[in-house]
């Protein structure tokens, strides 16, 4: 492009590029999208006493997402370098609760869309959801996950919940398309992001999730297996009001039959989030998971396998008293079994 020499000019420079590839694998480690391509534009700018060149730029499909990472908090991810080293359950704890879990996501029933899983502090729930999340992101069904941190700045509140859960399935590969449409959504109507928590929710996972589903069911390209999205320790976050209006939004979004996904939450079993699992939103939509119950069959299996152990080794075991070992013995196996 050849401009004359004026007095002063001043060119504004609407550039639109493309959309850039897709992103690598949910998580911290996620990779970045590709390029995308945009034209050349050439000058020959002769003797211009002022010259101003205003390009604006826009990348279709990616602003979106920036403001939703942005928004989002990293340190929530099961992953983040925050929560290292992250807690692990035991061998046994694993087998007796993870194989019900895993059973549990492979299944489509819309009673039991929604797992609770609850226990009294340090009984464990986070080493559980922790090794559950490794599971589920082995086997491509990690959508996202979330673990409430009482008191902490992005992890203590509800405010970045929705908006770090739809960044995470915007990086997913499948379903290919959700990327866009969430960042368009975000982009289209950024204060999505300071509105109510049910309307973050319809807004950002359940209507992008809905719009993809229906595409790939035509197209035939569907996951095998339904994405699963993992919270863990609803009551460290904000109020207890809050905490119903979390489980009420996730209540009333499962009622869609258009949306694959399921919602794992693990928390004390205070009162106030009982009578919301027994409420008309979550009851019979959701299968409760009591982990004090777990604890009692590992120590079953524990007094099981030494009363084994010690019957058939009873010549080398002879001076050894019984019952062996002693129950307080037993007891802190069981206690050591949450990780």
């Amino acid at each position: 492009m050849l401009r004359r020499a004026v007095d002063s000019q001043t060119v504004n420079n609407y550039i639109y590029g493309g959309v850039g590839g897709n992103g690598g694998g949910g998580g911290v480690q996620g990779g970045g999208g590709g390029v995308g391509e945009g034209p050349t534009m050439n000058y020959d700018i002769n003797a211009v006493e002022n010259f101003t060149m205003v390009n604006h730029i826009r990348c279709d499909g990616e602003i979106g997402l920036q403001i939703l990472r942005h928004a989002a908090a990293g340190d929530a991810f099961h992953d983040s370098v925050e929560r290292y080293p992250q807690p692990r359950c035991h061998l046994e704890m694993r087998t007796q609760i993870l194989d019900s879990l895993w059973n549990w996501s492979s299944k489509t029933d819309p009673g039991s869309t929604v797992l609770w899983l609850h226990g009294p502090a340090g009984a464990g729930k986070s080493a559980i959801a922790q090794s559950f999340c490794q599971n589920l992101e082995a086997g491509n069904r990690l959508g996202a996950s979330f673990f409430f941190k009482r008191g902490h700045s992005s992890r203590g509140t509800a405010k970045k919940l929705f908006p770090t859960i739809s960044y995470q399935l915007a990086l997913l590969k499948n379903p290919s398309d959700l990327r866009q449409v969430i960042s368009q959504t975000v982009e289209d109507n950024p204060s999505i992001l300071e509105r109510s928590l049910s309307f973050q929710l319809q807004k950002l996972i359940v209507d992008p999730y809905k719009q993809t589903f229906i595409v790939n069911l035509c197209q035939r390209t569907l996951p095998k297996h339904p994405i699963v999205i993992v919270i863990d320790g609803l009551d460290e976050c904000d109020s207890q009001t809050i905490q119903q209006e979390i489980l009420r939004s996730i209540g009333n979004a499962i009622c869609d039959a258009y949306l694959p996904l399921r919602f794992f939450i693990a928390s004390r079993p205070e009162p106030h989030i009982r009578d919301i699992f027994a409420g008309h939103c979550l009851d019979r939509r959701y299968h409760p998971l009591n982990i004090h119950q777990s604890f009692e069959d590992v120590h079953k299996y524990l007094v099981h396998e030494f009363m084994r152990i010690h019957a058939e080794h009873h010549e080398t075991m002879a001076t050894v008293p019984h019952p062996w070992p002693m129950a307080e013995v037993i007891q802190k196996l069981v206690n050591k079994s949450s990780g």
